[in-house]
């Protein structure tokens, strides 16, 4: 199960970081944004599901405020049975759930009345590309950069970075994109923000309040 499979890789990391010769810092810091965005797609079925139930909705009454979707994509997500999760089943769940998708990853996740509105689920996620690439442009980083301090495989990432005009479907997996925008200090707040429901200027502070307590945490464990 992946909640064993981590247990076993942040005690090895911890071990390792307690030896006589622990490895270097950058790759310390490698293993431990792996790990976090692990854990923290391991525990998302679960948070969601339980974010359904506090609001009352059936995963039937979910399913239909997005479109194109039935109850089994519901069912099927409430039961880990996506192991890596897309782009597509986290903004759909999102959606039936009222909430902004990068919100989902927060400790809590609000508590928003859902709208009775059905909405869609976007057929093109290039945005999140380009977010990524103007990140990496910023920092200096070629791909191979990348690769080196995310730990993702070149190809990989040359085939998400790629700007030739290819659409990013729903089908793309949450876990390298998460990985690298940790990488390059782009967290679920500011990579994801799309603006969904409400206002841009609300979503975006909301964000940033989050940035600046996700910083405060990391200050207090260094």
């Amino acid at each position: 199960p992946p909640g064993v499979s981590i247990r076993r890789s942040v005690a090895a990391f911890q071990q390792q970081l307690d030896s006589e010769h622990p490895i270097t810092l950058e790759l310390a810091a490698m293993i431990a944004r792996w790990i976090w965005v692990a854990m923290r797609l391991a525990n998302l079925p679960t948070r969601l599901r339980s974010a359904r139930e506090r609001r009352d909705l059936t995963q039937t009454q979910l399913a239909q405020r997005v479109g194109g979707w039935t109850r089994s994509d519901v069912s099927r997500i409430d039961r880990g049975d996506v192991p890596t999760p897309t782009l597509e089943k986290l903004w759909g769940y999102a959606l039936g759930l009222g909430v902004e998708p990068w919100e989902v990853f927060q400790d809590e996740i609000p508590s928003r009345e859902p709208t009775e509105e059905v909405l869609n689920i976007p057929t093109d996620f290039s945005w999140i590309r380009d977010r990524l690439n103007q990140r990496r442009t910023e920092l200096g980083w070629a791909v191979r950069d990348a690769a080196a301090f995310s730990g993702l495989p070149i190809p990989l990432l040359s085939e998400l970075l790629s700007p030739s005009g290819r659409q990013w479907s729903g089908e793309i997996r949450l876990f390298p994109i998460l990985l690298l925008g940790e990488t390059m200090a782009l967290p679920p707040p500011i990579l994801l923000v799309g603006g969904v429901f409400g206002e841009l200027p609300r979503v975006r502070e909301e964000g940033l309040h989050r940035v600046r307590e996700w910083l405060s945490d990391a200050q207090h464990q260094l």
